[in-house]
């Protein structure tokens, strides 16, 4: 796989996250880079979801290889994050 495959691999993952998200709680998630050179899906949330809704987007975050959420007095953020391919994976 080419890096420009690996490259679009990744997009394409971060936004089939972010759609998933879009479709379960109305939200626009936003992608973003990484630190570790991948992208971070990021969502803001307002209200407190139902168990059903929280277990699904629990569901839809555990996709990315890193998820977890951060919190103010006004919002949640959820986040999931998509690594790069290691190299050895993208030569072959």
């Amino acid at each position: 796989m080419t890096h420009d495959m690996a490259d679009r691999d990744l997009a394409a993952r971060a936004r089939q996250l972010a759609h998933a998200l879009r479709e379960l709680t109305g939200g626009q998630a936003a992608i973003t880079p990484s630190r570790r050179g991948g992208l971070r899906v990021t969502l803001r949330v307002t209200a407190q979801p139902d168990q059903a809704l929280a277990e699904a987007v629990a569901r839809v975050l555990a996709r990315g290889d890193r998820f977890g959420h951060s919190r103010s007095r006004r919002w949640e953020r959820l986040w999931a994050e998509i690594d790069p391919l290691p190299e050895r994976e993208v030569a072959q």
